[in-house]
């Protein structure tokens, strides 16, 4: 039997140190240091018997009986810990039990110096020359002072720890399975005092127990055998956690939760996967991209909590009319993917985007009004438009944009695209070289009246890079703004037209400036534009700020504020290129407007359109009633600026008088007239 228990217990102490290094649990350390404890004790005992076995040397083989008794003075600290580590204690009683942790460490040290000086009163004497039964070495033959006292102890702590497990049991407040230590403790303690009873009442007249049974080693080995199933308990909860947290965590990288659908990670795995069995049996996979068109604008105009709200409903449709032909993915803010559920034709594909795009023409409602969305499609068809994850979603994105270039509608992947927008990309690089070399300049062209006279000028951005692709400004400007470099140009032109004011314009004539979109939504861009007038000592009123109609209407409400701030620091205020979008005649009463320019597409049309005659004949009479002047533009023959002088225009510019040149050619043609 006591082999049996030293096995046994040097085994859980292995596991249990085992268990701590893997999960640095630190419910585990006071089963560590009970655990300690009993090998100790049972080993005292095993290696005893074992070394007086071979030897019959009854000294040294008593010396580990010694080891042995002074071992279970562990047990003294070991439960207060254990208490402490296993429930959730109310104050009162944690200070009860860091006492008797305190008390355990000092009873023990002065057991261990007592016993140090008289081991006697720890085992009693003993006879060496008195041949003994090698079972009766282990037994301690009489009950002495220190013996007493340390039973008595161990006792004590076991019965306080049986009571204040059961109370925390009762009471809810346990954080460890309690049950199956409170089966250990009482183990522990039966075969504790039964220990000491046939010490006291079965000796023998020569002092010894007649009968030795190892009560204390069987009772300690049952304890750390019921503290193991505990234990047990704590690991498997501890699986459960770390299963719980891996699921979590698992759901929360591959899974986006306010739309309950998997998001750019799920999607990214999801992919890799399909393409291995992809590669094994070459079967193809059909991904459709899908970008919600000008999402910001809808947050921007009623508030994230609308497009949140527009982005659920979104989810729940098309899940509901298309679950069963693709998964649904979310791979970015306003972004989805369909991965198709088998392969599909370009045919198939092309009928599913359409599909998507038509359930999109009724509109979402959201507390009690109906917003309506549209998207850009795209259509990628693996392996044949990539084989890795970088340039499936590099052709997505450009397939995307050409598809975003009509807005409602899908493309399919081409190689042409990809071309396309590596030219744009190196237009780009090469506008970007350009703005960093100072390789723009200023052109003007003249704005007339009716004798010719020159009233003020336009100026207007030309890029001195010898580079063909870069084309003129109708190709460059709209790159720029897509790519998020207008401000530096902006700043150039500013910067440029102020100093040929300053320098060489003085006070001949009034400068125009176009205003792009991102100079219109500025909020602080009038009071900078005003300083900056001021620091170069020109007057505001010499300078007009031409906005083309259709940007002034996509940002009208901060356009208009934004006007109304440049109007009252003095700037005059032009529309260009009026009645070439869709027109909107009551925002004229609304905005600081001090001069409207009539689209170039009416001048050409005239003489001869009398449609056209008639909208321009009215548009003067309404842009005169409201006290504004007339600019028409693109003007090329004779007959043309005839006719618009006749009908009253204020000014014209055009071919007919001048192209847009550099400024000293300007400055010299209209200083000889």
């Amino acid at each position: 039997m006591t082999y049996i228990n030293s096995g046994f217990t040097i085994s859980s102490l292995i596991k249990s140190v085992y268990l701590y290094l893997q999960s640095r649990r630190r419910e585990v350390l006071p089963q560590i240091l009970l655990t300690l404890g009993a090998v100790l004790y049972i080993a005292g005992d095993t290696i005893a018997l074992i070394y007086y076995i071979m030897t019959s040397e009854q000294n040294t083989a008593r010396f580990f009986i010694i080891i042995r008794e002074l071992a279970s003075l562990l047990f003294l600290i070991g439960i207060p810990y254990l208490v402490n580590q296993a429930l959730i204690l109310k104050q009162s009683l944690k200070k009860l039990n860091n006492l008797l942790l305190t008390s355990g460490i000092i009873f023990s040290t002065a057991i261990l110096m007592i016993t140090v000086f008289n081991p006697e009163l720890l085992t009693g004497n003993f006879i060496a020359e008195i041949p003994v039964d090698y079972r009766q070495i282990v037994v301690i033959q009489k009950v002495e002072s220190i013996y007493l006292l340390k039973s008595i102890l161990l006792s004590a702590y076991l019965f306080y720890a049986v009571f204040i497990f059961l109370y925390s049991n009762a009471d809810n407040k346990a954080s460890y399975p309690v049950n199956k230590i409170i089966s250990a403790l009482f183990l522990l303690i039966y075969f504790t005092l039964s220990g000491i009873y046939s010490i006291s009442f079965f000796s023998s007249s020569n002092g010894y127990v007649n009968y030795y049974y190892p009560h204390i080693s069987t009772g300690i080995a049952l304890f750390i055998l019921f503290n193991s199933f505990g234990l047990i308990d704590i690991i498997i909860d501890y699986a459960s956690r770390l299963v719980k947290v891996k699921d979590d965590l698992e759901r929360i990288l591959h899974f986006d939760s306010e739309l309950g659908i998997p998001n750019r990670n799920g999607f990214l795995n999801d992919l890799k996967l399909k393409m291995d069995k992809q590669k094994k049996n070459g079967e193809g996979l059909s991904l459709v991209f899908l970008d919600i068109d000008d999402f910001q604008r809808i947050n921007e105009s009623f508030g994230e909590n609308t497009g949140d709200e527009i982005l659920k409903l979104l989810t729940i449709r098309l899940l509901d009319l298309f679950k069963t032909t693709g998964d649904l993915y979310r791979i970015g803010g306003d972004d989805f993917v369909f991965m198709m559920k088998r392969t599909s034709s370009k045919e198939e594909l092309v009928n599913f985007a359409g599909k998507v795009i038509t359930s999109f023409r009724n509109p979402f409602p959201i507390s009690g009004a109906a917003y309506l969305v549209t998207a850009s499609l795209g259509i990628i068809q693996l392996p044949r438009d990539g084989n890795d994850i970088d340039t499936i979603f590099n052709n997505a994105y450009s397939v995307i944009r050409e598809a975003k270039q009509t807005k409602n509608t899908y493309r399919v992947f081409t190689r042409e695209i990809v071309d396309y927008s590596s030219k744009k990309v190196s237009i780009i690089n090469l506008l970007r070289t350009s703005i960093s070399t100072d390789q723009f300049t200023m052109f003007y062209q003249p704005i007339v009246n009716a004798d010719e006279k020159i009233i003020y000028a336009e100026s207007l951005l030309r890029c001195t890079n010898p580079d063909p692709s870069i084309g003129g400004p109708g190709q460059f400007i709209p790159l720029m703004e897509k790519a998020g470099i207008m401000k530096d140009i902006d700043d150039m032109v500013i910067r440029k037209v102020f100093h040929d004011i300053e320098m060489h314009i003085k006070n001949r004539f009034k400068i125009s400036i176009n205003l792009s979109s991102t100079q219109l939504t500025n909020a602080a861009y009038s009071d900078f534009l005003s300083e900056f007038a001021n620091q170069q000592k020109i007057e505001p009123e010499q300078i007009i700020l031409e906005v083309v109609e259709n940007t002034l209407i996509e940002n009208f409400s901060k356009g208009r504020e934004s006007l109304l701030r440049l109007k009252e620091h003095g700037f005059k205020i032009a529309i260009d290129d009026f009645g070439k979008g869709f027109s909107s005649l009551s925002y004229l009463a609304e905005l600081p407007i001090d001069i409207l320019k009539i689209d170039m597409e009416f001048v050409q049309s005239i003489p001869g359109d009398r449609k056209k005659e008639a909208i321009v004949y009215h548009i003067m009479q309404l842009a005169h009633s409201l006290d504004l002047k007339i600019v028409a533009e693109g003007f090329e023959t004779k007959e043309q600026f005839d006719f618009f002088r006749e009908l009253g225009c204020d000014n014209f510019q055009g071919y007919y008088f001048s192209r847009p040149v550099p400024l000293d050619q300007l400055l010299l043609k209209y200083n000889k007239k």
